[in-house]
């Protein structure tokens, strides 16, 4: 019992300290607590209880983007038995090599709170290779991770179908196919730019307002509407002739009394393999927390465990390209 109180300390110990820290951290919070989580609840399976005197591990949490995103966000877990709380270092060496041996050395950056790296070009196809180390602090071992950049890809058509107003929502429908590129795994966002009418034209408010996904059509589920940030998820490979449906709601309560509906913008994001499947089990973690606090049994919840692609430590390590499709809503 004793034990059991001391990782709930831990976990709210960490919640204290990240919780007021920029948004980029989020899912790294939502993988410690997750780590720690998984030893209370099971349904079959079973899970080894970790060492309490299991030595601090570095989290990383790094995503390129190119051609100049290069950003990471370090910690280290601490460990059960309080003795280590969660730390956020300033001082950690941590390294970016690319696969025609770039070497790219991150910085931290005190107003971000984040480590950066300002004088590199990133390549997209290419693999990179990321290297973090607290040097002798608290016997941590150096972590490493491998990504590739997906080369970037635009939506091979999208047209609006239908736009519906009804008791102050509006309902756009959205045909979309995706280019036959052999990149499986995508991110999604849409938003509407609004405008006001001057002499007969649109002139536009600079504005953009984000609806709800009110409806997926797809096929064997290939799109998940992930709860962390507002977009999907789709795993192309899982679509038919990689076309789908959406419908897309957006309130009038949003809109000022002169605007209007302007342009439907598209943002597609080419992920890596790591991105999409850590992205998606963040997602699936936050669930079942939801479904944890309403439910009576939580012992008939299976759990989940959230994905990692860094060697000997936590976190992940991932990529992706944007392009962005814009349609005129008529």
């Amino acid at each position: 019992m004793l034990f059991f109180i001391k990782i709930v300390t831990f976990c709210l110990n960490w919640v204290r300290i990240v919780a007021n820290r920029n948004k980029m951290k989020i899912n790294t919070i939502y993988l410690l607590i997750l780590l720690l989580s998984a030893t209370m609840v099971s349904c079959v399976d079973t899970y080894d209880i970790p060492d309490p005197l299991e030595a601090n591990k570095i989290v990383v949490e790094c995503e390129l983007s190119p051609p100049y995103h290069i950003k990471a966000f370090v910690a280290t877990t601490g460990n059960l038995n309080g003795r280590q709380q969660p730390k956020f270092p300033f001082d950690a060496d941590i390294r970016l090599y690319s696969e025609i041996d770039e070497e790219f050395v991150f910085k931290y950056n005190e107003e971000s709170e984040l480590y950066e790296v300002t004088n590199g070009r990133l390549r997209p196809g290419f693999s990179y290779v990321i290297q973090a180390n607290m040097g002798d602090e608290d016997n941590m071992i150096p972590i490493s991770g491998k990504t590739t950049i997906p080369r970037g890809a635009k939506v091979a058509s999208a047209q609006i179908t239908d736009v519906v107003s009804d008791n102050g929502i509006n309902t756009l429908t959205v045909d979309i196919e995706l280019p036959n590129n052999g990149q499986p795994y995508y991110y999604m966002h849409l938003n509407v730019s609004t405008a006001t009418m001057e002499n007969g034209e649109r002139v536009s408010t600079g504005n953009t307002i984000n609806g709800d996904y009110a409806k997926l059509i797809s096929d064997r589920n290939a799109i998940s509407n992930i709860i962390q940030m507002p977009g999907l998820l789709i795993d192309a490979e899982r679509l038919l002739d990689n076309k789908f449906q959406i419908q897309l709601d957006l309130s009038d309560e949003l809109l000022s009394k002169s605007e209007i509906l302007d342009k439907l913008n598209i943002d597609l994001k080419t992920v890596s393999e790591s991105y999409y499947f850590y992205q998606s089990s963040v997602s699936k973690e936050l669930s079942l927390q939801s479904q944890t606090e309403s439910s009576v049994d939580a012992s008939v919840i299976e759990p989940n465990i959230t994905y990692t692609n860094i060697d000997d430590g936590y976190g992940y390590f991932g990529a992706f390209t944007t392009t962005r499709e814009s349609i005129t809503i008529e």
